[in-house]
């Protein structure tokens, strides 16, 4: 009898071994392929979220700078334009755009137009190639010699805090035959 025993013992022990020799690599091969699709799917949520913030990103980027040309078309047009006139237009464009936090004119690169005054003391009057930080200096002599706006910061601002400062120069155009010139 305990030959048997011995027997059924070790052929039970065989079976275990050669399940489990069966069994093991083929749970870790089907772990490691659930693995896989979950990281796939994981990517691929990863740049839908980063995809849809592009847009979003691109979205908000076109619509200031959309107001930026509206504004350097207005300055363009009316190169004399008052303070008051001035207020009422960027009012306008801040309005649709509340993130916004200022919009200037710099004739002549002297901050001449200011909305809204109250949160920007002591930005009306500044000449701006002599009172801006370096770096702010190079992104607006970017913008002057390439004549197209420059995206600069986050950068601390002037008025306190920071911000993201977009820069188009202005151009009036003169005569027929005569190539605008720099407003400011």
């Amino acid at each position: 009898m305990p030959k048997g025993l011995v027997r059924t013992t070790v052929l039970v022990a065989a079976a275990l071994l050669g399940a489990a020799l069966v069994v093991v690599p083929g749970s870790w091969v089907v772990l490691d392929s659930e693995n896989a699709r979950f990281a796939a799917a994981q990517r691929a949520q990863t740049q839908l979220v980063l995809a849809e913030a592009k847009v979003a990103l691109e979205a908000s980027l076109a619509a200031r700078l959309t107001s930026l040309r509206a504004l350097a078309a207005f300055a363009a047009s009316r190169p004399d334009v008052g303070e008051a006139e001035f207020a009422v237009f960027a009012q306008g464009l801040a309005a649709s755009l509340p993130d916004i936090r200022s919009v200037q004119l710099a004739r002549n690169f002297v901050v001449s137009h200011l909305y809204p005054q109250s949160r920007n003391n002591g930005i009306l009057g500044l000449e701006l190639r002599a009172h801006l930080p370096p770096a702010q200096q190079a992104a607006l002599e970017r913008a002057v010699a390439a004549n197209t706006p420059v995206l600069d910061g986050p950068v601390p601002l002037l008025q306190g805090g920071i911000g993201l400062i977009i820069r188009s120069p202005v151009l009036v155009p003169r005569g027929a035959d005569q190539p605008p010139q720099h407003w400011g």
